[in-house]
């Protein structure tokens, strides 16, 4: 005996939507900052935000955009699923 496999494809399409609304709510990415005095306290300061928080400034832009394609894929596998199962 088979079973017929049904996909939620309203739940997948919600889901793609709501990561599509999740990606548009990534700001922009803010200007770098780093510490311009030469004082051993804004020197150590300056390494530590080239070394965590430039790269997260500079994946920010990636990220919303690899999250938007993600999202739009869900959506569109969700309308290959529909059109598949009538």
């Amino acid at each position: 005996m088979t079973e017929d496999l049904r996909v939620d494809t309203a739940l997948v399409r919600q889901s793609g939507s709501k990561l599509e609304t999740i990606a548009g709510l990534i700001p922009e990415p803010p200007a770098s900052f780093s510490p311009t005095g030469t004082d051993a306290l804004s020197t150590a300061t300056a390494g530590r935000v080239a070394e965590v928080v430039d790269p997260v400034i500079s994946q920010m832009p990636i990220t919303k955009e690899e999250l938007t394609r993600f999202a739009q894929n869900v959506m569109r596998a969700a309308d290959s699923y529909d059109g598949t199962d009538r």
